[in-house]
């Protein structure tokens, strides 16, 4: 047991360390472009936030076993739900948060858009389309459609208030190092998170979706 939570501890740490390094490089890179911090906001950071949460569930996948796929289910939903109810209800707890009029009409629509659309993709046997609930890689292809619709939408938005980059610039060997060192961080973290994940969640005699849910949606979730 004290093997697997030393893998996640070390995981999670290279995997917050190489997204934060990886989201510094790309930023930076992005300044030098001359592109504007709104849509740097809205690309860049935003995915560099959600690099551990993609890297671990890509990982879990990947490695084609069952046990490791309900990590990848469980961590999005999970993720979802940290980042709803413990980190906004953590920050207006300390300090109460204006909510701007768009925010309601617009992006909050959306969030609860991309939970019934995962949902109705995934419940498979209630629709009675198969004997079981999955992910197939055309409803994947349908999830990235509306991600890629949404993404158009918001720079869109954003080109209409652009303003040119005044984030201060990085030299290219550092934004290539910051870039490099992230990814290698990113994966190689990943890979332990996972196993330290998997490890203790047979350990303790849990399943991967309940390690999935708490643990693991808690430690990709903190940036």
């Amino acid at each position: 047991m004290f093997i697997y939570i030393l893998y996640t501890v070390i995981g999670a740490t290279l995997v917050l360390f190489g997204a934060d390094k990886l989201t510094d490089g790309a930023v930076g890179m992005a300044s030098r472009l001359g592109i504007s911090e709104m849509v740097i906001g809205l690309t860049i950071v935003a995915f560099g936030t959600s690099l551990p949460e993609f890297i671990v569930s890509l990982l879990a996948s990947l490695s084609n076993n069952a046990s490791a796929t309900a990590l990848s289910v469980s961590n999005i939903v999970g993720s979802n739900l940290f980042n709803t109810l413990v980190i906004a209800g953590a920050s207006a707890a300390v300090c109460p948060i204006t909510i701007f009029k768009a925010t309601v009409q617009k992006d909050i629509p959306l969030c609860l858009m991309a939970s019934v659309v995962l949902s109705c993709l995934a419940l498979d046997t209630f629709v009675s389309i198969g004997n079981t609930n999955m992910l197939t890689r055309g409803d994947g292809i349908v999830l990235l459609c509306f991600f890629a619709v949404f993404m158009a939408y918001s720079l869109s938005l954003a080109k209409q208030k652009e303003t040119r980059s005044t984030i201060s610039e990085m030299s290219p060997t550092r934004i290539a190092l910051f870039i490099v060192l992230g990814l290698v961080a990113l994966i190689g973290g990943g890979e332990l998170f996972v196993e330290g994940s998997c490890g203790i969640a047979r350990s303790a005699g849990v399943s991967e979706t309940v390690i999935g849910l708490t643990l693991v949606a808690g430690g990709t979730s903190l940036p």
